[in-house]
């Protein structure tokens, strides 16, 4: 067994969350109000909370066939962090992808949820919710896959 540790930082998650939904009110046209509803704030944390700590729950959800020990639990983590037992023959070149996967999926499952209290039409939730179903199966289709065996001559 390979053990590999995968963490993403709450606060740059947050801080891509904050961009992203600041551009998509931006680009948003409808009524005077739309920018302002639409881009996440500072002011917002409490909420991004919540919305973090249930981007966690759907990580650990999805990972936990391997995971060994996930922390994320301390009040104020400053992180997710997750170890996982991965087959001998598991790739570790993927490593650095699987972790941006994770962290683009964290990004994208805020956003939606955030969306689906800021955008009355519901398309910009919706993207963001495929967005981060198609991070998720990435990453499992990264762990899953494996090296072709190779056979060693002296």
């Amino acid at each position: 067994m390979i053990r590999v540790i995968f963490s993403v930082d709450k606060e740059k998650v947050l801080k891509e969350v904050r961009r992203l939904t600041h551009y998509a009110g931006q680009r948003k046209q409808g009524d005077e109000g739309t920018f302002e509803r639409m881009s996440a704030t500072d002011s917002d944390n409490a909420m991004l909370e919540q919305f973090w700590k249930a981007a966690c729950a759907a990580a650990t959800e999805q990972l936990m066939h391997y995971a060994i020990s996930i922390d994320n639990d301390d009040v104020g983590a400053a992180a997710y962090e997750v170890a996982l037992d991965l087959p001998s023959q598991y790739d570790t070149n993927l490593n650095e992808s699987i972790e941006d996967s994770l962290k683009n999926f964290f990004i994208n499952l805020i956003a939606s949820k955030w969306f689906e209290w800021t955008d009355a039409e519901g398309k910009a939730s919706a993207t963001a919710a495929a967005d981060a179903l198609g991070f998720m199966q990435d990453i499992e289709k990264k762990i899953y896959h494996r090296k072709r065996p190779c056979r060693f001559t002296n």
